[in-house]
């Protein structure tokens, strides 16, 4: 009776594996328990008999293997960013190729970059193919409607797609005010997004609602696409490009690159880096000279684009 009693106070057996059997509070299978299970314990005796050699061309092939990717890694690394390099090098003389056009208004931004000095951005403003947008930008730049661009932020800046500014209001984005009143309509778009530099207008609530707002292309987003391609949003208006200052461009792409050491120790907001980009002064450098001989475009032009 006193073993039955014995017997029936024992717990049940809850599980066996690796043929070891585990009662009531055993039943977890600790790690002490399973590294004593018959297969566990037959291939650490395999292990120990096998030769000292062979553990040791074992563990060579795995840093073989090891250093085989980890080189193939840095070697890729590098021939991305010589491609890079070159595509957007090859985007820059793009853009700074273009034609000088007499009598196109050229208007400068001074930008500092998280609070360092101030690099100059020259722009030629092609009036001769959208009058308006080319005479809105103009105006707030040189602020003789009461209103301008300095001190004005870029509150939207994409690492090699844009740096979107122009809120001259509130410098969060919501705003947008033309010196027409009013919003304007969009106009032919001729140019194409050929790289860093092109100067677009940012119709923000749709087509035929341009205000002030803008945007600085910092690249063609995507490798795929080719020079001569890549096409603004529908609605946006490509009106001018860098013709001077493309260092300064660099610079605020470089402001929110993951390349950037300081963001190492930059706060991150909602996943977006925290960087500082103002418009420190702008204004008008004059007009593309005429051609010998045709000064008087140079005045008509400019003319034609206050009409």
């Amino acid at each position: 009776a006193g073993g039955g009693g014995r017997a029936a106070a024992e717990p049940p057996l809850r599980m066996a594996v690796g043929g070891v059997r585990c009662r009531g509070s055993s039943a977890g299978m600790t790690a002490r328990t399973l590294r004593r299970t018959p297969e566990t314990l037959r291939a650490r005796e395999a292990q120990k008999s096998a030769p000292a050699g062979e553990s040791s061309a074992r563990f060579m092939r795995r840093g073989a293997m090891w250093a085989f990717g980890a080189t193939g890694i840095v070697f890729g690394s590098y021939v991305l960013g010589v491609y890079l390099s070159h595509e957007i090098g090859t985007q820059e003389e793009a853009v700074l190729g273009l034609p000088l056009v007499a009598g196109c208004p050229l208007v400068y931004m001074d930008v500092s970059v998280n609070y360092e000095a101030p690099q100059r951005i020259v722009f030629q403003l092609r009036s001769d193919l959208c009058p308006k947008a080319a005479e809105n930008f103009r105006a707030l730049c040189t602020g003789e409607k009461g209103f301008s661009y300095q001190h004005t932020r870029f509150f939207d800046v994409s690492f090699n797609k844009y740096a979107l500014g122009g809120d001259f209001m509130t410098g969060s984005g919501r705003d947008s005010a033309s010196i027409y009143g009013e919003p304007f309509e969009d106009e032919p778009c001729e140019l194409a997004v050929k790289g860093p530099g092109m100067l677009v207008m940012r119709s923000r609530d749709g087509p035929n609602n341009n205000g002030s707002q803008f945007y600085i292309s910092l690249g063609i987003p995507t490798i795929a696409n080719k020079i001569g391609v890549s096409k603004p949003i529908e609605g946006d208006t490509v009106f001018g490009h860098v013709v001077d200052g493309m260092e300064a461009v660099r610079a605020i792409n470089f402001a929110v690159s993951a390349m950037n050491p300081k963001h190492m120790f930059t706060v991150s907001r909602g996943g977006a880096m925290l960087y500082n980009v103002r418009v420190v002064a702008c204004g008008q450098l004059g007009v593309v000279p005429a051609a010998e001989g045709d000064a008087s475009v140079s005045e008509e032009a400019r003319d034609d684009a206050a009409a």
